[in-house]
């Protein structure tokens, strides 16, 4: 979990940063649909990054049609382009 955590943290970018959280959750649940963690605002925290920001680029992701965000979850419907993410 430690080492998650600061991978998590090694990405500079907070699409980066969302990508990596949902791919890891997804895997270890083995569904597509995560909830976010009690708020956005936590889920920002969590992630170090401002919650509006982390909106915005969850909507961003959402406009590309990678995942549909609807608090409190988050379905993925394009797994491979939201690994893509974290190679930008």
């Amino acid at each position: 979990m430690l080492q998650q955590r600061l991978e998590l943290l090694s990405y500079s970018g907070i699409s980066q940063k969302a990508a990596f959280y949902l791919l890891i959750h997804t895997r270890q649940s083995g569904k597509n649909v995560i909830r976010i963690p009690d708020s956005v605002s936590n889920w920002a925290m969590i992630m170090n990054v401002s919650r509006s920001s982390l909106h915005r680029e969850l909507k961003k992701l959402e406009a590309e049609g990678i995942i549909s965000y609807d608090p409190p979850t988050v379905k993925i419907h394009d797994p491979e382009r939201l690994q893509s993410v974290l190679s930008k």
